[in-house]
């Protein structure tokens, strides 16, 4: 439960900058909030919820579990790491169209740097070529976090804006008309009601 905890919230609280979100001490307390009460609810131990603690603490807790656990296995590139990944991200293809597989692993490895400098392990970075429309994706990406989303430009909170108005779209685009999904599973199988499910 805890590498979920992390997927969901460690990346926002190694590199919030990075990434475009403007906190202080304050807000990632409630964000550490959130996420401990989220974790209680879903069984988590005390001793295993990430969010136990100040925020120093879990940015603690968080920089050691990427150290120690995610890195070591996204460096090995195992084939069930492989399948999972593909799976992950082909799956979020429908919603958002920029996320490619390859430009998508070595924007994780440039992320996984930026949030432990003092990195020692060694990030390959696949070197099979990638296609223009990777390289496109990869490069708009590295773009759009290194130049319009720092917050210490005063522009990111128009292209913050923008970027939550592009995702708010794409969640009502897969909700009411999933035209990318027609691609991959066709129009019968594209529509899918996740609010039919009532969990008392």
């Amino acid at each position: 439960m805890a590498l979920t905890q992390f997927g969901f919230m460690g990346f926002t609280l190694l590199c919030a900058d990075y990434l475009g979100v403007a906190t202080n001490d304050e807000e990632l307390d409630g964000l550490l909030h959130f996420w401990r009460v989220i974790g209680r609810m879903l069984g988590t131990e005390e001793r295993f919820n990430l969010c136990n603690g100040t925020v120093k603490e879990s940015k603690a807790l968080c920089r050691r579990l990427l150290e120690e656990i995610f890195v070591p296995y996204y460096t090995k590139k195992s084939k069930d790491f492989e399948e999972m990944s593909n799976a992950l991200l082909e799956g979020l293809w429908p919603i958002n169209p920029f996320v490619n597989n390859k430009s998508f692993r070595i924007f994780t490895c440039h992320l996984i740097a930026s949030a432990i400098p003092n990195n020692n392990h060694s990030l390959d970075i696949d070197d099979t070529p990638l296609s223009l429309y990777s390289k496109i994706i990869l490069h708009l990406q590295l773009f759009v976090h290194k130049h319009l989303l720092p917050v210490h430009y005063w522009w990111s909170r128009i292209f913050r804006a923008h970027f939550n108005n592009q995702m708010k779209i794409g969640f009502y685009l897969t909700e009411k008309f999933p035209f990318l999904a027609y691609i991959l599973y066709g129009r019968k199988r594209s529509y899918f009601n996740i609010y039919k499910f009532h969990f008392d």
